[in-house]
């Protein structure tokens, strides 16, 4: 199908995407929707936004894929998540979890209490610290491992007819994207 020969996308109904396609809309009177025809959406090219739609549906992708793999070892993305930076960083805390997955205290105490309670971290107080340290019991160690191995599998299968060349390539692009948009790592 040839660009023109497109249906409108979903970017197009929402107006002019630059100052100059909104001059060029305002001179024929588009710009206020006064003579914009009905577009048809279309979802095989879905928007002139085309990037964050194929980032974001790698993104869905792969949560759902390691939400299913992780179901195998009792645990959820956010759990896991947690598992490999306790693991990583014994003696974090609760505090420095919430920022490094930017989410409510409240948010990382529930997944704190659900890997309490089910034996894979251990709580600890520390003598003049009001937060209490986090760390990994042997059980939540071995879960880790074998989870781990099993996300791997998940990205190598999601990865595996790039080329290494091109899955570097790939890495060194989104790491990129990943530093330049601050990204990451709480102090």
């Amino acid at each position: 199908m040839e660009p023109d020969d497109r249906p409108a996308s979903f970017h197009d109904m929402s107006g002019p995407s630059t100052s100059a396609d909104f001059a060029a809309a305002q001179a024929s009177g588009s710009a206020t929707g006064k003579s914009a025809p009905s577009p048809q959406l279309s979802w095989d090219a879905p928007f002139s936004w085309e990037m964050i739609f194929l980032v974001a549906a790698v993104s869905i992708e792969q949560r759902m894929r390691c939400a299913e793999a992780l179901k195998t070892f009792g645990l959820t993305p956010p759990q896991f998540g947690a598992l490999v930076v306790i693991g990583r960083n014994e003696g974090t805390t609760a505090a420095k979890l919430a920022r490094l997955f930017r989410v409510r205290r409240q948010t990382i105490a529930e997944v704190v209490a659900h890997l309490t309670g089910v034996g894979l971290i251990r709580v600890q107080a520390s003598e003049g610290r009001r937060d209490r340290l986090l760390e990994l019991t042997p059980e939540g160690r071995d879960r880790w491992n074998q989870a781990d191995a099993a996300i791997l599998a998940v990205e190598h299968g999601m990865f595996a007819q790039l080329s290494p060349a091109r899955l570097e390539q790939l890495r060194e692009i989104l790491s990129e994207l990943h530093g330049h948009l601050g990204i990451g790592g709480a102090g």
